[in-house]
């Protein structure tokens, strides 16, 4: 299951005017400028709220989370770089990222079907479900500028629960 988060950005920089500048202790965030989003295994899923994520055990083995700005990341990339259990009891192992190269299409005018092939670079995360219960897990995440200088790095909370 790949649950996917959209960060409205400009919003967000602008509500959050002076993030912290510590990829350690980001600044926590609501989910006013996000939007929570699920691709996968419909039957191991059955509900998503505002701040949680509800899944079957028997059904979903691993989570993979992606984040993205509400642009595609084309005007202020967004970089997932942890997931941090904020509870008593792990419902899931660590998390763990990957990178592959990849080759893919890319436009090289104003027309999208002329296209090239480019090899880029994919960051893959995954974490494998390893409990049941209710615990609170925190995305961590960094927004970028155009030239990739760090804008600031948050952190928004969910509940997750397996059963």
């Amino acid at each position: 299951m790949q649950i996917h988060v959209i960060i409205e950005t400009s919003l967000l920089l602008e509500e959050y005017s002076n993030p912290s500048t510590d990829p350690k202790n980001p600044t926590m965030v609501s989910n006013k400028f996000l939007c929570v989003v699920k691709a996968g295994e419909s039957d191991g899923f059955f509900e998503l709220g505002e701040n949680k994520i509800k899944v079957k055990k028997d059904v979903v083995d691993e989570i993979s989370f992606h984040v993205i700005s509400e642009s595609a990341n084309f005007d202020s990339p967004v970089l997932l770089y942890d997931l941090k259990h904020h509870g008593e009891n792990e419902i899931l192992d660590k998390f763990l990222v990957s990178a592959s190269e990849i080759d893919t299409i890319v436009p090289i005018s104003f027309d999208p079907l002329e296209t090239t092939i480019e090899t880029r670079m994919f960051l893959v995360n995954k974490i494998l479900v390893t409990g049941i219960g209710v615990e609170e897990y925190g995305i961590y995440f960094g927004v970028f500028s155009y030239d990739f200088t760090s804008l600031g790095y948050f952190e928004f909370r969910f509940i997750l629960e397996i059963e």
